[in-house]
């Protein structure tokens, strides 16, 4: 979510801290209340992140995101980096100027990567008079797979990368309609 880019703002509550992204509509729950991540942890697209305070900088810490099946790996972004159900990030964020925030992101998966896997996304305030805010409005609807299923050919098709990826059958097969 980080690295799709476009508008964010960030909500908090006693014990939690929401980003909600304009792109995709999506809203991320970071729990800040002294939890740690639960025994028993159901994996999900987004995991389970807790968050507490290291001075200045807020660190988050995720696990839980969910992964490839039967041995295969899901990717981590849009460029097809790989990612297994042991996938932990850690996000240290804090304010480098009055308008921005720095995320630094820390990535950790043995059955994924040799070595962890480090970036830094840089988000800016952006003014109250900026037209571009303005013009945004709620946020649309999009789901992420909708477009890749009714597919024309097969290279259109979700997941559209190839390799060690489970590949869907395409056509999808089915009963047979008469």
């Amino acid at each position: 979510m980080l690295l799709s880019g476009g508008l964010m703002e960030i909500l908090q509550a006693p014990g939690r801290i929401f980003m909600r992204f304009y792109v995709n509509n999506e809203m991320r729950e970071i729990w800040t209340d002294g939890r740690g991540h639960p025994e028993n942890l159901d994996l999900t697209w987004k995991g389970h992140s807790t968050g507490r305070w290291d001075g200045d900088t807020l660190v988050v810490d995720t696990i839980g995101i969910l992964g490839g099946e039967n041995g295969k790996f899901k990717w981590l972004d849009a460029a097809g980096h790989p990612h297994s159900d042991e996938l932990h990030v850690t996000e240290r964020i804090r304010r480098t100027a009055p308008g921005a925030l720095e995320f630094d992101l820390t990535f950790e998966d043995p059955e994924a990567f040799t070595a962890p896997v480090r970036g830094n996304v840089i988000y800016e305030l952006r003014p109250k008079n900026d037209a571009s805010v303005a013009t945004v409005g709620p946020s649309v609807e999009y789901v992420m797979c909708e477009d890749r299923i009714f597919a024309e050919q097969e290279t259109e098709a979700w997941p559209f990368i190839t390799g060690e990826y489970p590949k869907p059958l395409f056509p999808p097969s089915g009963p047979d309609p008469d």
